[in-house]
C-alpha cells in the first residue's frame, strides 16, 4: 500500500508544473517513505520476538517431554576368512 502511494506520488512529482507542487510531493514522497521503513522495521523486529518465543516453547517442549533413546543391535557382521 505505501509502495503504490510512493509510485503515485512520484508520477504527480513528474507531472508538477510549478515549485509549490514540487515541494509539496517531496514532501509527501519523504513522509511514506519514512513511514514505510518504520513498518518494515516494526514486522522484522515482530519477526524476530516471534522465533524467541518459538524456540522458547519448543526447548520447554522437548524438556518436558522427558525423552529416552534405546538401542538396539538389528544385525550381526560375522567375517569368515582363513588366517
Amino acid at each position: 500500500m505505501l509502495k503504490n502511494q510512493l509510485l503515485q506520488i512520484d508520477n504527480a512529482l513528474s507531472r508538477a508544473s510549478n515549485i509549490a507542487d514540487k515541494i509539496a510531493a517531496e514532501k509527501k514522497k519523504a513522509s511514506a517513505s519514512g513511514e514505510l521503513k518504520r513498518r518494515e522495521q516494526s514486522l522484522f523486529l515482530d519477526g524476530m520476538r516471534i522465533d524467541v518465543a518459538l524456540e522458547e516453547q519448543i526447548k520447554a517442549i522437548t524438556e518436558q517431554a522427558n525423552l529416552t533413546a534405546t538401542v538396539e543391535r538389528q544385525f550381526i557382521i560375522k567375517v569368515i576368512g582363513e588366517s
